[in-house]
């Protein structure tokens, strides 16, 4: 694994699902400032909601291989196997990254789960993972948020913010 953060400002991103793991991709996608295009018969009604705004679209059908053209990033979550390892297939195929979230062990990439400092420790971002097991990765992560809030972790600045 190579950890790495994506600016994804103005980058096309397809998500393909429209239910719950979708929307709170969607969620964070947008906070990175992505154009994003859902793919999915059906959407939750928050999901609905950004669509129209916030650089979101929504094509209310299934999947098509030509849906991940000019993305560079595919997050896949319609909770159908086969339909998620299509997806992450075809996007293997044309060089895009995906995020298969049926499938940890053969996704291309991984979305970590992020503990994010506020206050003194504004600007300080740090992604956990564990090895496969999201509910472990978020107890490290609000352990590792609680330190920060309580000025439990060094976070004095050496260089101006961006």
């Amino acid at each position: 694994m190579y950890p790495l953060f994506l600016d994804l400002t103005g980058r096309r991103v397809v998500v393909v699902g429209g239910g719950r793991v979708a929307t709170r991709r969607v969620g964070g996608l947008l906070e990175a400032g992505a154009v994003v295009h859902v793919v999915a018969p059906s959407v939750t009604d928050k999901l609905s909601a950004l669509v129209g705004q916030d650089s979101v679209s929504w094509e209310p059908r299934g999947y098509l291989p030509g849906d991940l053209e000019g993305a560079l990033l595919v997050h896949t979550a319609t909770g159908v196997k086969g339909v998620d390892a299509q997806v992450a297939w075809d996007a293997a195929a044309a060089g895009i990254w995906c995020v298969n979230a049926a499938d940890h062990a053969r996704s291309a990439a991984w979305t970590p789960t992020i503990a994010r400092g506020e206050g003194a420790a504004e600007g300080i971002e740090v992604a956990v993972t564990a090895g496969g097991d999201p509910r472990r990765a978020v107890r490290v992560r609000d352990a590792i948020a609680d330190l920060l809030a309580a000025g439990g972790l060094p976070t004095a600045r050496f260089r101006a913010a961006r």
